[in-house]
């Protein structure tokens, strides 16, 4: 064992095999003294106050976000464009919201959104508005389809609905929004009109 002194102050001490430690008595190392990276065990003290109280932050593409947190968000909107369809099967209703993203971790969540205005169905017939993969346009990506219309002309209705979609990959794919009409004999139409019309579609990744 062996002490570096200065004054009677421990500066350095030693023991056995173990790594020289600076002595627990030293205080006010000058900051400009100080260079190179801190080492991983370097916490709290007000000298480590680096960032200002609203500091503008550049996050690298290595920084790991918490469960929960939404790390992309994309949207697209079609304003006074009506659409309609019989079909009974899942069609594109338009190809201007379509939407490509590709998940950052394959664990990782979507949310999708679907916002229309003046929708409704002819003959008491029901209508569905779903998302799918352009690639897959008949097949909904819904447990149940995001909104489910029942209002008959000349009733019509505004909704807004989500749904939740693990793609289980990181394979980038084009969503877009689709619609049918739930049995034959009926027509669906989704913002049906050319003035104060729209339907918004949006996309969230959630970190799980």
């Amino acid at each position: 064992m062996g002490d570096f002194k200065i004054n009677e102050k421990t500066v350095f001490t030693q023991s056995g095999s173990a790594e020289p430690a600076m002595g627990s008595t030293i205080t006010g190392i000058p900051a400009a003294g100080v260079t190179g990276v801190l080492p991983v065990g370097v916490t709290g003290g007000s000298g480590l106050t680096a960032l200002a109280s609203n500091p503008t932050v550049t996050l690298g593409s290595n920084a790991t976000f918490p469960a929960g947190h939404p790390i992309a968000y994309k949207m697209t909107e079609v304003n006074g464009d009506a659409e309609s369809t019989t079909s009974t099967t899942y069609v594109e209703a338009y190809t201007a919201l379509r939407i490509t993203h590709a998940l950052s971790d394959a664990a990782n969540k979507l949310i999708f959104t679907v916002a229309a205005t003046k929708m409704y169905c002819t003959n008491l017939y029901t209508g569905h508005v779903d998302v799918a993969k352009t690639s897959a346009v008949s097949s909904g990506l819904s447990t149940r389809e995001i909104l489910h219309i029942m209002a008959q002309e000349p009733e019509v209705q505004g909704q807004s609905g989500f749904s939740v979609y693990s793609p289980g990959v990181t394979t980038e794919f084009t969503y877009t929004v689709v619609i049918k009409s739930l049995t034959g004999g009926g027509t669906f139409y989704i913002a049906n009109g050319t003035t104060n019309t729209s339907v918004k579609f949006s996309l969230m990744e959630i970190v799980q």
